[in-house]
């Protein structure tokens, strides 16, 4: 590492080096601070005192930034070589893990935003967004969906090595992606999608008809799509609700996997159901 430090050391120590040699100090100050740059301050405040402070500021600043780079530059490193000592079969299936889980936080996002604009709906041009936007929530929940069969497949295909080598504990990871009550959490996530789609749909085509004309028969037929909305929202929090509780038992009762599921911050997603309205008229 200290990809971004050492240029720096080396930097920090010629430019003090120049001044060095213009005021005749002791050019030891330069080696200091090329392997010490922490104590660049304490040299500036003795030769600069009108203006210390704003060199000092200066370099705190710039020794910050070197610092969160090389900070970021590890943790990337790390992250790319995490499982480079596992056998190919095992980093495979992992990798994939990990895919899934970014693809979960990007579903989720996705479901987030469709709430917040969902809260109020108002005006053909917001109806039609927001019918619109329920298209990119459904591409990135079938992506996501993708993803679990193909993490569940990598662990079927190799089934038999894992077992033979005694890494049983990935089969955790396929049994909470294939438990019955997340895939029926999915399942109500696209009944949710699909109805939500309906209501939004008639009432941008029958807009006029009833906020306008005030239409019985229309706004009859508005209420019944808006009906089965509510009641595909209610069935999604019921079922999301439970798949927080299985992840939570699951998570205690496994905790080697927890890093391979989706993280916590996922965990309250869909409590706004119960607190999102659609206004339409």
């Amino acid at each position: 590492m200290y990809y971004i430090y050492f240029p720096y050391a080396v930097l920090l120590s010629l430019i003090l080096l120049g001044a060095f040699v213009e005021k005749k100090k002791s050019k030891l100050w330069a080696l200091i601070i090329f392997f010490a740059p922490i104590t660049a301050p304490y040299y500036i405040f003795r030769t600069k005192k009108e203006e210390g402070i704003i060199w000092i500021m200066i370099f705190i600043a710039s020794f910050s930034a070197v610092i969160a780079g090389e900070a970021a530059l590890y943790t990337l490193k790390k992250e790319k070589t995490k499982y480079l000592d596992m056998p190919p079969v095992m980093r495979q299936t992992l990798r994939t893990a990990d895919e899934l889980k970014k693809t979960t936080a990007k579903f989720d996002h996705a479901i987030i935003e469709l709430e917040e604009m969902s809260r109020i709906v108002s005006g053909l041009e917001k109806i039609e967004a927001t019918a619109n936007f329920i298209e990119t929530v459904r591409q990135a929940g079938n992506v996501n969906k993708a993803m679990v069969s193909k993490l569940i497949n990598s662990i079927e295909n190799y089934r038999s090595y894992y077992t033979k080598k005694k890494i049983t504990w990935i089969f955790k990871i396929e049994e909470y992606y294939d438990n019955e009550i997340v895939r029926q959490h999915l399942d109500s996530l696209g009944e949710y999608l699909d109805s939500f789609e309906d209501v939004l749909m008639f009432s941008y085509e029958n807009f006029y008809k009833i906020s306008e004309l005030g239409d019985a028969q229309s706004r009859r037929n508005y209420d019944a799509y808006y009906l089965k909305y509510r009641r595909a929202a209610e069935k999604f929090s019921k079922y999301n609700s439970y798949r927080n509780e299985y992840q939570s038992a699951f998570v205690k009762e496994h905790p080697k996997i927890e890093t391979y599921l989706p993280g916590v911050r996922q965990t309250a997603v869909f409590n706004i159901h119960k607190q999102s309205s659609i206004s339409f008229f």
